[in-house]
């Protein structure tokens, strides 16, 4: 079974004037996920909305954050410079932003089981899709022309989003896993592993890929 696949729950798609300015108007939105999880913050899912001025039939372009709030600064630039070439995105905030993350995960960033990571990835994968069923909601936007940017750990998921989800016509992904087997190393040596544990995991890695 696909674990990123998800049944529509036919959700309200909410959505709110926050800012109009002459090239773009921004809206913020949230509606009720369809991936029911343990964690009630990931139940609702937040982001914004920038429409380019005017009418049209806009592309729609899905622009997904790394970990953390500050990653959504850049996210917001891209959406802004997007809108005024008649292109527009949701940004969306997933669940390792402050907005959805529980307590009892933010007081152990990073240091995660497994299976809390999956959680994190495979919730976000039906976030970014479930954007892309909202999009087809909107008169507004061209529904054959829609794309995924993602950044850092946003990088990530929209891969997979891409791989799952044929709706997607193009991505950029952009600082995704750069020397990331040295980062997760370093961060894995402070939790008492030996390097010898670590090379172990990472040929077993290698034999799950192969």
């Amino acid at each position: 079974m696909n674990p990123f696949n998800y049944s529509s729950n036919g959700s309200k798609f909410n959505l709110q004037l926050v800012e109009e300015k002459p090239d773009w108007t921004r809206y913020r939105f949230d509606f009720t996920s369809a991936h029911v999880s343990q964690y009630p913050e990931h139940n609702t899912i937040y982001g914004e909305y920038y429409r380019p001025s005017g009418e049209g039939k806009w592309p729609l372009a899905v622009v997904v954050h790394g970990m953390g709030d500050r990653s959504t600064v850049p996210c917001r630039m891209i959406a802004r410079e997007l809108a005024k070439q008649g292109i527009a995105s949701f940004v969306v905030y997933l669940v390792f932003h402050s907005s959805r993350m529980p307590k009892s995960i933010k007081k152990r960033m990073p240091f995660l089981t497994p299976e809390e990571w999956f959680h994190g990835y495979q919730t976000s994968v039906i976030d970014i899709r479930q954007m892309l069923d909202r999009a087809a909601e909107l008169d507004e936007i061209d529904s054959s022309k829609l794309a995924i940017i993602g950044m850092s750990f946003g990088g990530f998921v929209s891969s997979i989003a891409m791989g799952v989800d044929d709706r997607i016509n193009a991505g950029i992904i952009m600082l995704a896993g750069g020397n990331y087997e040295s980062r997760a190393w370093r961060r894995l040596l402070r939790m008492k592993f030996t390097e010898a544990e670590l090379q172990e995991a990472l040929e077993q890695y290698q034999n799950y890929i192969a």
